[in-house]
């Protein structure tokens, strides 16, 4: 097989696009995938079929954490979920420098 990958590469990119479209709670996904982790280690006939479930919920999972609300003063609560042209202003407290 050239491309050994390549069902893992399908099977992560089909749970970040069920992420895009549900977007069940995160403790539901978080149970779901640790169930599915135990139920893989338990039975070796399923492995591998699990295995590959495992990957579709840990991107799902990942999908729908990165755009979830968690922080109580997150901006899309208070201006909402909406595009919108903004402008931010500053001063910079102390001059920049060189590496870190």
């Amino acid at each position: 097989m050239k491309r050994p990958l390549l069902p893992v590469a399908l099977l992560y990119s089909g749970g970040i696009l069920c992420g895009e479209f549900a977007h069940p709670p995160l403790r539901f996904l978080f149970a779901a995938a640790f169930v599915t982790a135990t139920v893989a280690l338990a039975f070796d006939r399923a492995r591998p079929w699990l295995a590959g479930l495992l990957v579709v919920m840990t991107a799902w999972t990942g999908a729908c954490w990165s755009a979830a609300i968690l922080a109580p003063d997150d901006l899309r609560l208070q201006l909402g979920r909406e595009a919108a042209e903004t402008r931010l202003r500053g001063v910079l407290e102390a001059r920049p420098r060189k590496g870190f």
